[in-house]
């Protein structure tokens, strides 16, 4: 907000392109030896082969998992620039525009460490379930502000659904391919239906705004968010006790008794 109100719109891509370059040097404070590549992927110990990409893809929980993920990030990628204009739309500065940025930001920290540690112990669904629901409700109540900067407060909303998704995403991914290994595979395809939806919501978006107005806007990408958090609600089972009875049975299996 502050380069904004100094330096113009513009600053936003020169701030981005610098906090990006000291994204990608945090890398090499990674310790090489705090890694195990052979766990990370799944297995377990005495485990050398993953399953195979048939058994990953007939996994029902994964499609609908896919599936919930894409209609996620279909419904949600296009909202923040499409707010950002409503905002300006309504008379809002270009301080307030990059103040709805802001607000999720400083609402996504604190978040994920909740996410963290009530992910271990509500369990992984539950948690990811008000991520998918707070999206359809903040897309609605864009709809009933006429101020813009109460658009800016709805905004922390964002940041509950980024905030959760960031971190439970990953352990849902875990849970899933403990004992059973192509963890980064599944990360990866989780990954590529958030791009997809990523890509796919703001040109969706850009032709509604242009021909239907903003109220339309927010109605359609509201029922698409609907839908993806029903179908993550009856679809996807919890997780992290199916990760227990997996851990379990392998422990059975590799102790000396068995």
């Amino acid at each position: 907000m502050g380069l904004v109100k100094w330096m113009g719109v513009s600053s936003v891509f020169y701030s981005v392109g610098v906090s990006s370059l000291l994204a990608a040097a945090s890398v090499f404070m990674i310790r090489a030896q705090d890694l195990d590549e052979h766990i990370a992927t799944g297995l377990s110990d005495k485990q050398s082969e993953a399953m195979g990409w048939r058994e990953l893809l007939k996994n029902r929980t994964i499609l609908a998992v896919f599936a919930a993920i894409f209609l996620f990030h279909l419904a949600n990628a296009p909202i923040l620039p499409t707010v950002a204009l409503y905002v300006k739309n309504l008379g809002g500065s270009d301080s307030l525009m990059t103040a709805t940025v802001l607000t999720a930001q400083i609402v996504m920290v604190p978040v994920a460490i909740f996410a963290g540690r009530y992910g271990e112990r509500w369990g992984r669904k539950p948690v990811l379930a008000i991520a998918f629901w707070v999206l359809p409700l903040r897309i609605l109540s864009y709809i009933l502000a006429r101020d813009p900067r109460t658009i800016v407060w709805l905004q922390a909303l964002d940041g509950i659904g980024a905030g959760i998704y960031g971190v439970v995403v990953i352990s849902l991914a875990a849970d899933l391919t403990r004992g059973r290994g192509k963890f980064n595979t599944l990360a990866g395809l989780f990954a590529t239906a958030l791009a997809i939806g990523g890509v796919v919501g703001p040109v969706i978006s850009g032709f509604v705004v242009q021909h239907w107005g903003f109220k339309t806007t927010f109605l359609v990408f509201a029922g698409l968010a609907f839908v993806g958090a029903g179908i993550f609600t009856m679809c996807v089972p919890e997780t992290r006790a199916e990760n227990r009875g997996v851990t379990a049975s392998l422990t059975a299996r590799e102790s000396p008794a068995a």
